[in-house]
């Protein structure tokens, strides 16, 4: 145990470093700082959407639908990252071919390693469950049992989603033997995960719709007693055990559900450390070796491959092959940029919706007003899908160790950094173009929307693309001992994510207030926006490049 303990305080502390020089702000105070945006910008928001949401509830008695829910949302947001998560930190870290030849079992090792994985966890909990928690508890009056159960399953309910992702993967890492293909099994496991939560998501839908008919629906709806709970329960098989045991916290009933959910966690993960016995160590043996084709080239087909390119050009395209070809950098940045299209039209495709009531929408926002509204939004697009990619936000944490190459180059600083902002904004477009084509198909706007639209979304994207670039340069992540840390523990990226959240929120609400029209609206944000990219363009040449250049490695 004492093993497990010191090997533990190793992880964590080689995963919360953040730069390769010492700063006047410590790592731990910049994680709290990050914890607390990330509470403000979305956890409140979520508390606020459970109070109006319990309150709708109640007066069916059926509020505890919000703790199934919670549970069942951020169990699946848990499974769908550790699918990949797991698949980095178990396998392909750095740290793993120095912890292999050591005197510990592979019991010890992957303890200490889930360990590290399950408080990173609890940061989502934090965000999605906690909020859930503290309205229901509040709402409901609960008594002093109900908060000890909270406490508990807050700390146990992510092991289960963990110890299935880590069982797939040890599985398969032990019966492929295609370790050597890492990158791309990197790849597969993330589209796994990806697949299944849009399938869970489905098949949720197709239950919905086929097993609950509107007689059935409208029985359990005026049967109260929270019955609506089995319903939301199937999007992940323990949700209903563990919200049960909230609900009836008072009840013996509640602590025999906790008892089951405790002992059904305990079960998985001695399963778990079982199946790492058999498995961890020959699925791990050799896996920083890396399988690539080689090939000789004449000289011919040397010339034929060298062509001269505008340093520009050159170093956007390297960033964009970068992006795909490193599986965190594709997973985090590109491929789950492209989600937004899918969840947009898996929606309207299982909404329900019909063509007339579409069309009847296209000829509701035909006014002045409206399509005043609609510049707005696709500027907060735009901020939004930039924001959210953390491309720029982390182009320099991308690096690494690597990044004094950048200082060597035969390129200036500001080309540096606009090739850098075209791969964003490259990325950035596609999903956009997406979405885009099918407002206009569907909604049918008029066509002489387009240009202002475009532009304001232009506009939109590079004022956050600046802002990430400014963010990286001066807190750049450089240490880490995979890909994955480099994005998904980046504070750079939250703050960059959830200040997009901010900015197109506010910019969509002033729009909607002030009741502006389409080239009041279209007008007000080229200037205020043009001017502020063009103020943080020389901003970066002048400031960021004195921040750059005094980045130790």
């Amino acid at each position: 145990m004492n093993k497990i303990i010191i090997l533990t305080k190793c992880l964590l502390k080689s995963n919360s470093s953040y730069s390769g020089k010492k700063r006047k702000i410590p790592p731990m105070l910049m994680n709290v700082i990050g914890l607390l945006i990330l509470v403000a910008c979305l956890g409140i928001p979520l508390g606020m959407f459970f109070a109006s949401m319990y309150d709708s509830l109640k007066t069916i008695n059926q509020e505890g639908v919000i703790i199934t829910l919670a549970i069942a949302s951020v169990s699946m947001i848990i499974f769908f990252f550790a699918i990949f998560y797991v698949l980095t930190v178990f396998y392909f870290a750095r740290d793993v071919e120095v912890l292999l030849p050591m005197p510990l079992r592979s019991y010890e090792i992957l303890t200490a390693k889930f360990i590290s994985v399950l408080i990173y966890e609890y940061i989502t909990e934090v965000i999605v469950f906690a909020p859930a928690l503290i309205v229901f508890g509040i709402k409901s009056q609960a008594s002093i049992l109900y908060y000890l159960y909270a406490v508990i399953l807050f700390f146990i309910i992510p092991i289960l989603p963990l110890v299935i992702a880590a069982i797939i993967n040890m599985v398969i890492m032990r019966f492929t033997n295609i370790g050597k293909h890492k990158d791309a099994l990197k790849i597969i496991g993330g589209m796994i995960g990806l697949l299944f939560a849009i399938g869970i998501n489905l098949v949720s839908q197709g239950l919905g719709k086929n097993a609950d008919s509107a007689e059935q629906m409208k029985k359990l709806l005026l049967e109260g007693n929270n019955s609506l709970v089995g319903i939301v329960s199937r999007l992940f098989p323990t949700s209903r055990i563990g919200s049960l045991a909230l609900i009836h916290s008072d009840k013996l009933s509640g602590l025999v559900n906790l008892i089951i959910f405790v002992l059904i966690s305990v079960i998985i993960f001695a399963l778990f450390l079982m199946l790492s016995e058999k498995l961890y160590f020959k699925g791990a043996l050799g896996n920083s070796e890396i399988y690539s084709k080689r090939a000789k080239l004449t000289k011919e087909q040397l010339h034929k491959n060298i062509r001269k390119n505008s340093p520009i050009k050159a170093y956007t395209v390297k960033e964009i092959k970068i992006l795909f070809r490193t599986p965190a950098f594709l997973m985090n940045c590109i491929i789950s940029n492209f989600l937004w299209p899918v969840f947009m039209i898996i929606g309207i495709a299982t909404s329900g919706v019909k063509l007339s009531q579409l069309n009847m929408l296209s000829g509701y926002i035909q006014g002045d007003k409206m399509l005043g509204i609609v510049v707005a939004v696709a500027f907060g697009l735009g901020v939004f899908m930039e924001g959210g990619n953390g491309i720029a936000a982390t182009s320099f944490s991308r690096e690494g160790q690597n990044l004094y190459v950048s200082k060597y180059l035969p390129i200036k600083f500001m080309d540096n950094i606009m090739a850098r902002i075209n791969a964003s904004l490259i990325i950035s477009a596609l999903p956009i173009i997406i979405i885009y084509a099918a407002c206009f198909l569907i909604l049918k706007l008029p066509t002489y929307t387009i240009l202002p639209i475009i532009i304001v979304t232009i506009l939109g994207m590079l004022f956050m693309a600046f802002a990430g670039i400014i963010m990286d340069i001066r807190f750049p992540k450089l240490d880490w001992d995979n890909e994955q840390k480099a994005v998904k523990q980046n504070l750079n990226l939250l703050i960059t994510m959830f200040g997009s959240w901010i900015v197109a929120g506010a910019i969509i609400f002033a729009i909607v207030k002030l009741n502006f029209g389409l080239w009041y609206a279209f007008g007000i944000l080229a200037i205020v926006f043009g001017c502020l990219n063009i103020a943080l363009y020389f901003f970066i040449a002048k400031i960021g490049e004195k921040w750059f250049e005094k980045i130790n490695l």
